[in-house]
């Protein structure tokens, strides 16, 4: 070879060629796991979660199935008499109950319910949470028949967000207003 060739273009005298493309490494036996999930960030809303300060509540997650109407309904009496409050299942049974299954036609996958009641100057709010987005329009007669249980029902709502949704009642329990309607 001579001083002015350049070795790396002159072919190779032996004959022997290298690879081309050259080989590449075989892959891991074992294949590489991604990098854990990133925490899902929470979706900023302009609502606030519920918060109870100065009163006093309770809640019980339930079976989302119509034989846990009777717990619900006795759960609820017990906990406004343990509070002293004059209730009685034939006045705020019924309520708990319309609320109950106003809230469980529209859970049908998540297989739980919850209810909240809490307290304050005589009154108390019964909220029952399907825990299931609604995908389906709210009975409209449904919070007529809830105002129309009793003559204790002063105020019923409903509402819809990521937890579900919400069918409430508010419930004079002052001793002259807690009977039946007629």
């Amino acid at each position: 070879m001579q001083p002015w060739e350049d070795p790396v273009t002159q072919p190779v005298e032996s004959g022997h060629r290298p690879d081309y493309p050259p080989k590449t490494p075989p892959p891991p036996k074992k294949p590489i796991s991604p990098p854990p999930p990133e925490p899902a960030a929470l979706v900023q809303t302009g609502r606030r979660p519920v918060n109870m300060i100065n009163r006093r509540g309770a809640s019980w997650p339930l079976e989302a199935k119509p034989r846990a109407v009777p717990g619900a309904r006795r759960r609820v009496v017990e906990q406004l008499q343990k509070w002293g409050h004059h209730a009685n299942d034939e006045t705020v049974g019924p309520l708990v109950a319309a609320l109950f299954n106003g809230v469980l036609g529209s859970n049908t996958t998540t297989g739980r319910i919850s209810l909240h009641v809490t307290d304050q100057d005589g009154c108390a709010l019964i909220v029952a949470v399907s825990h299931q987005p609604d995908l389906g329009g709210a009975d409209e007669m449904l919070l007529h028949r809830i105002t129309n249980l009793s003559t204790a029902v002063t105020s019923c709502g409903t509402d819809t967000d990521q937890d579900g949704r919400h069918l409430w009642a508010v419930i004079d329990l002052t001793a002259t207003k807690v009977r039946q309607r007629v």
